[in-house]
């Protein structure tokens, strides 16, 4: 069996910190400055460039390639520059990950972050220790709802769909997650309820498993 995380809003606390980051480099730009650091934490789940799109016609404002460019570059000076401050693991990540090992089960994470954020995020936090994978987008084509990263993740750990779950906490995760034929954990987002199984925490999900493991095992494999 194997199960797939998705790492930010997931295993990482770090989703403010994203739109933080996000609306801070939207200030640089006239554009920009229309959207309000509200709309950005609502929607800084979504892949970028749909994030932009969606801005577009919700502010009647243009952001062009060129545009997008401009504010990613930003966004990871700023990421490099505070190395990542405020980021940290969720409560129960590691333990969770530590407990479906010691069952024999296959642990990947995916994510859809570039490289550069990806190295900031390493070095801060090491998910080294646990002998986990961490499998990210190298192109914006490949960020979810993509299932690209979910089924390279599956094929280098030798998983299969019909074993394999995946645990994330936005809409685009669970997109994903049908399009590569896999079961759905949701955790953390309220519009993730009609999953297969959802969670309020990460946390409570690890307690279930603790506690109910061959009915997880009935229910998703």
């Amino acid at each position: 069996m194997g199960v797939i995380f998705d790492l930010d809003g997931t295993i990482l606390d770090s989703t403010n910190i994203h739109a933080k980051y996000v609306w801070l480099a939207l200030q640089k730009l006239p554009e920009g400055k229309k959207i309000p650091y509200k709309y950005v934490k609502e929607n800084v789940r979504s892949p970028f460039i749909m994030f932009c799109n969606d801005a577009e016609k919700t502010y009647g404002i243009k952001i062009n390639e060129k545009t997008r460019g401009k504010i990613l570059k930003e966004k990871d000076r700023l990421f490099r520059k505070n190395r990542a401050k405020g980021i940290h693991l969720f409560p129960g990540a590691l333990r969770i990950i530590r407990f479906l090992q010691r069952k024999g089960v296959k642990v990947c994470i995916v994510s859809s972050i570039n490289d550069a954020e990806l190295r900031v995020i390493k070095k801060k936090i090491d998910l080294n220790k646990v002998g986990i994978k961490i499998i990210n987008a190298k192109k914006p084509w490949q960020e979810k709802p993509n299932p690209y990263t979910l089924k390279l993740a599956m094929k280098r750990l030798k998983m299969l769909p019909k074993r394999t779950v995946y645990i994330g906490d936005s809409e685009y995760d669970s997109i994903a997650s049908k399009r590569a034929g896999i079961n759905f954990i949701g955790v953390y987002n309220k519009r993730l309820k009609n999953s297969t199984l959802f969670f309020n925490d990460l946390n409570s999900a690890g307690e279930y498993l603790y506690k109910s493991y061959k009915k997880f095992l009935d229910k998703n494999v």
